[in-house]
């Protein structure tokens, strides 16, 4: 079994006993006997993820086969009726590796020393996480109980809601003199999930030295938006395990080209490779970027220099078997013209032929780069049904609460005429867009035109639109692509491709909902980077977009849309 397999069986495992934990407890956390038996599961999988990386080849089928049989003597009769799931946010975007957690648990064993240990896990992802820490412990021969609770309530003020056979259990583990593993992703802006549910355990007798938080990465906790998880984070010992000490994205990328070369494009670092100077980078919201590196065997002749054709890009879209889905993904695009392709997966980590060329810089497509774009729409238009996205109710919303942040009250009243004048339901159907029309994703190849990228998975990331009405990209393609004083040739150019000669009607719902997002997710990112270069491009993505949306809020209630006002 490879690592990406063992993982893949892990993380489902423990999204499948969250799932129905969730599902079964609706207002207070507890034991029944059906999550105690998919807990076991979870921890026989975080077993099985511990073998694996060590390459215990006996191990690894060993529990494998015990994976199995607790699988399936799970009482299907037992299981909720419906149950609800999704990816997991630090799988499929932010690069958290479960193998962190493993070096972390082995961290962790000195503090611990002979007493038993209580593993917590905060659901969703925290669950698997815990499972991972638990498997590697008790593969330690450490005495593990493990339970997964959800913190509940004001975002910046979670609590535990337990009832009494997981309290007394908790309570139980205080009188044994046990060491206390809170274990999740994070943390957030907040907080407040781990500290909220540590000082919950303080209340049932358990000490706070003998409790320990195990996040993602290590902080003082200065930065949290919970008062009381600013106060008493560094109250709590931490441990974790950074890039430094454990890369998986890294090694996988490392494997994947065939070469140790790896050049760390991460966090907006590969604009330095496409842009000469700073003042024409483009805005990139660090904390939002995926992992990705750039590997380059070298030239045996000339060994400070890359050889010819070796220069490989390499990124992380996701653990779990996400990555190999979006690779199909990416052959599809590669093989119609529109996309590098991709060379392989691995752990995460997918690899594409890098290909050099010259970005396009905001409202300055010229005539090849709007014939390719609206061919491109068209394909996008032609890509499964995707029905979890926002619906139009939902996207209207967002504009009315973005308008009044970003224009005030004032436009807010305007905004909410024109989408009083307009149909009801604005979406055609939901597809797999691209979600990220953004100028500097288009760039000119020498040899191949123009080429698209960052195009596989921002229809299932964790923000606006989701899977959307393809008008939501046509509208992005106006906005990033054109000058405010464009005519509607890409749109005529879309419609002629596509037959879809009904976004027309489309356009001034999609136009302003775009506008609306692209202003808030500016302002959003322009605070949390304020002070530095982005925070002051972001500033003025602000007020392009702003003017670009009092511009749509002021057309004349009516007139057929078009893009040149």
């Amino acid at each position: 079994m490879s690592q990406d397999v063992a993982v893949t069986c892990f993380i489902r495992t423990a999204a499948f006993e969250s799932a129905v934990a969730d599902a079964i407890f609706t207002r207070l956390d507890d034991i029944s006997p059906l999550t105690t038996s998919l807990g076991h599961a979870s921890l026989v999988a975080g077993r099985l993820l511990s073998r694996s990386w060590r390459s215990d080849h006996e191990g690894i089928r060993r529990a494998a086969g015990q994976l199995a049989d607790d699988l399936d003597a799970v009482p299907a009769s037992e299981l909720p009726a419906e149950i609800w799931t999704a990816e997991s946010e630090g799988y499929a975007h932010y690069g958290v590796y479960p193998e962190s957690y493993l070096r972390a648990a082995a961290r962790s064993a000195a503090w611990i020393g002979s007493r038993p240990v209580l593993v917590i896990g905060l659901r969703s992802i925290g669950a698997s996480l815990s499972a991972a820490v638990a498997g590697a412990l008790a593969e330690d021969g450490h005495e593990v109980e493990r339970h997964t609770v959800r913190p509940r309530g004001d975002p910046f003020d979670r609590r535990l809601a337990l009832d009494s056979a997981l309290s007394c259990a908790l309570a139980s583990a205080a009188t044994r003199g046990a060491a206390v593993l809170l274990v999740d992703e994070g943390p957030g802006l907040s907080g407040s999930s781990f500290v909220g549910t540590a000082l919950a355990l303080e209340e049932l007798g358990l000490p706070r030295y003998r409790i320990a938080l195990m996040p993602s990465w290590e902080t003082t906790g200065d930065h949290l938006k919970s008062p009381r998880a600013r106060a008493l984070w560094s109250c709590y010992r931490q441990f974790t395990v950074t890039a430094d000490e454990l890369d998986p994205a890294a090694a996988a990328a490392r494997e994947l080209a065939g070469t140790d070369s790896l050049r760390d494009l991460s966090a907006g670092q590969w604009r330095s490779l496409v842009y000469p100077g700073s003042s024409a980078r483009p805005a990139v919201q660090p904390q939002h970027e995926r992992r990705k590196f750039l590997a380059q065997r070298p030239d045996a002749q000339r060994p400070d220099r890359a050889a010819p054709g070796s220069q490989t890009l390499v990124k992380f879209l996701g653990l779990g078997g996400r990555a190999e889905r979006l690779q199909d993904r990416a052959r599809l695009l590669a093989g119609a013209g529109f996309s590098p392709a991709p060379l392989g997966a691995l752990h995460g980590m997918v690899a594409f032929q890098w290909v050099a060329g010259t970005p396009c810089r905001t409202g300055g497509a010229d005539a090849a780069l709007v014939g390719s774009a609206a061919r491109y729409l068209s394909a996008m238009r032609e890509l499964p049904t995707c029905g979890s996205g926002a619906s139009s109710a939902e996207l209207s919303e967002m504009i009315d609460v973005n308008v009044e942040e970003g224009l005030g009250p004032l436009w807010r009243q305007r905004a909410e005429q024109v989408l009083a004048g307009m149909p009801r339901e604005m979406t055609e159907q939901q597809v797999a867009l691209d979600g990220r029309m953004l100028a500097h994703e288009w760039f000119r190849s020498p040899a191949r035109g123009w080429l698209k990228a960052d195009s596989l998975e921002h229809h299932a990331d964790h923000f606006f639109p989701g899977g959307q009405d393809v008008a939501w990209d046509v509208a992005g393609a106006c906005v990033e692509l054109l000058p405010p004083t464009a005519g509607d040739a890409l749109v005529e150019a879309y419609c002629r491709t596509s037959g879809d000669h009904a976004v027309t009607r489309r356009l001034p719902f999609y136009a302003l909902a775009y506008l609306a997002f692209r202003l808030g997710y500016s302002t959003m990112a322009a605070e949390s980077n304020r002070g530095s270069a982005d925070g002051a491009r972001f500033r003025r993505e602000i007020g392009r977009y702003g003017r670009l949306l009092r511009r749509e809020l002021s057309r004349a209630p009516g007139r057929p849309w078009s893009w040149q006002g």
